[in-house]
């Protein structure tokens, strides 16, 4: 391929052991993981959506059983050749029909069929015995598009099969990404109060951006054209789960016509307390650390500057744009339930969330 696909883009994210989060509290969470994968069956038996997903929590590149992630798929394709990645898990009309039935999954690192080094071999960081926890987005298909538009639609031969896919549908997950995670720790005597923090970057796209490419009314505030969807709750002994916060992307004016539309970027998640009240209340750009990436695509080649780097991308987030809060809780055995779903498989390269957790006496 006689194009430069730029480093910053596809190269791996860095190891949790080059990672420095901030020194926290004593008190240990045991975390339980989940990456989640469109279930198994015929095309015809097959329903999608979040609550009919299958999940994963050995993350040996595969989903499930040993078979691939991918296969069986209403596509009948390995790698789903032909996936509408602007399928939404949650479509405003309810329509989870084949033609808009969202498909999850994850591309992982280190598998044979679908080995890669555009992914970590798992997208979950979890540090400091488990009081800072971390999911990372993978990069999808459709920013490749933006950045490489010839390597993106050039064609790849998996080993062993004569069948012929897009090469950026092979090493790039244009899937629905979605996880969670069940967080227990003890608290012994008279109880601690637990101190939150959580951030995040996610995607620009969003929409206000429909509106802009000409529709006849403003979409802001639909679940159908919101992404990168979070919620932290906090379950203490006796009782049901309480909503901590939840977060979302936010339209920042990405703009989606080649070449210097911006939608596959980053920027703050924005959050909402368990009242629905925006927290922090005022919005902050993420930090500009000067990063740039050159492209060539069908309207020409140049440079798209101030954008994020994945391989680095919890350190664009500003301290001023989390969300924090504090919660007495008494002795006991406690959960902390987190989960999330970009929502559609676009833009995703770079996207994060992340929370941590501190006990204070």
């Amino acid at each position: 391929m006689s194009l430069n696909f730029p480093t910053t883009f596809w190269k791996n994210q860095k190891t949790p052991e080059e990672e420095t989060p901030p020194a926290v509290g004593s008190i240990s969470i045991n975390w339980n993981k989940q990456l989640f994968y469109s279930p198994y069956g015929t095309q015809d038996s097959q329903v999608s959506g979040p609550s009919n997903v299958a999940f994963n929590r050995n993350y040996d590149g595969n989903g499930q059983n040993g078979n691939g992630p991918f296969e069986p798929n209403p596509g009948g394709e390995i790698f789903y050749n032909n996936y509408n990645d602007n399928d939404v898990a949650y479509p405003e009309n309810g329509d989870t029909t084949n033609q808009n039935r969202p498909y999850f999954g994850w591309y992982l690192r280190g598998n044979n069929t679908y080995s890669n080094t555009f992914h970590r071999n798992d997208p979950w960081t979890i540090q400091d015995d488990g009081r800072h926890i971390r999911l990372f987005t993978e990069a999808d298909w459709s920013t490749l598009s933006y950045i490489n538009y010839e390597l993106a639609f050039s064609d790849a031969h998996p080993e062993g099969s004569s069948d012929e896919f897009y090469y950026s549908n092979r090493f790039y997950n244009g899937f629905v990404q979605s996880g969670a995670a069940t967080g227990e720790f003890t608290l012994e005597g008279t109880g601690k109060t637990l101190r939150v923090y959580v951030s995040g970057l996610a995607e620009k796209f969003g929409a206000a951006d429909f509106y802009n490419a000409g529709t006849t009314e403003v979409l802001s505030g639909i679940l159908e054209y919101t992404y990168d969807l979070s919620i932290l709750k906090i379950k203490e002994q006796g009782s049901d789960p309480e909503v901590i916060c939840s977060g979302r992307n936010i339209s920042t004016g990405a703009g989606q016509d080649y070449p210097y539309g911006y939608p596959w970027d980053m920027n703050h998640t924005l959050f909402y307390d368990k009242d629905g009240n925006q927290k922090p209340q005022r919005y902050y750009e993420r930090e500009n650390l000067g990063d740039s990436i050159n492209f060539s695509n069908q309207l020409g080649d140049g440079t798209y500057e101030n954008v994020v780097d994945q391989t680095k991308r919890q350190d664009y987030v500003r301290e001023v744009s989390q969300y924090t809060g504090s919660y007495s809780l008494a002795a006991g055995n406690h959960e902390i339930h987190f989960g999330f779903i970009t929502q559609d498989g676009s833009y995703n390269s770079g996207g994060f969330i992340g929370a941590t957790f501190e006990f204070i006496p």
